[in-house]
């Protein structure tokens, strides 16, 4: 009998039923969506591509915790990494795909945040 780690998450649409799948539902239509727009399918028969990256994302955020993409934001930059390392993306996608999990610290600061710290001062 195979353990719950066992378990393939692909199926004919990219998911397996059962007791994980409406637990991890939410997260694997978020993951899909996280992974649309570096459009991995390229030359392969269309999904096959996806349907795999989709399935080592929802076996490492099984393994490792994430239950939501939002979660996957928050992750620090190790985690971030290995996250992106269980996919086996090439490396342009790879790139890609740590740039839009990385929390951008290069933005100016927000108006709002310059009159409060002048308001504290006055």
């Amino acid at each position: 009998m195979r353990s719950e780690r066992e378990i393939s998450y692909l199926d004919s649409e990219g998911w397996t039923g059962g007791k994980l799948g409406v637990r991890w539902r939410p997260l694997r239509e978020g993951l899909r969506e996280l992974l649309k727009p570096l459009k991995l399918d390229g030359m392969s028969p269309v999904g096959s591509q996806t349907k795999e990256k989709l399935g080592l994302a929802m076996a490492w955020c099984e393994e490792m915790g994430p239950t939501t993409v939002e979660e996957l934001f928050e992750l620090d930059e190790e985690d971030r990494n290995g996250f992106v390392a269980a996919l086996k993306l090439k490396p342009t996608k790879k790139k890609a795909l740590l740039k839009k999990l990385t929390p951008d610290t290069n933005l100016p600061p927000s108006p709002s945040a310059g009159n409060v710290a002048l308001n504290a001062h006055v």
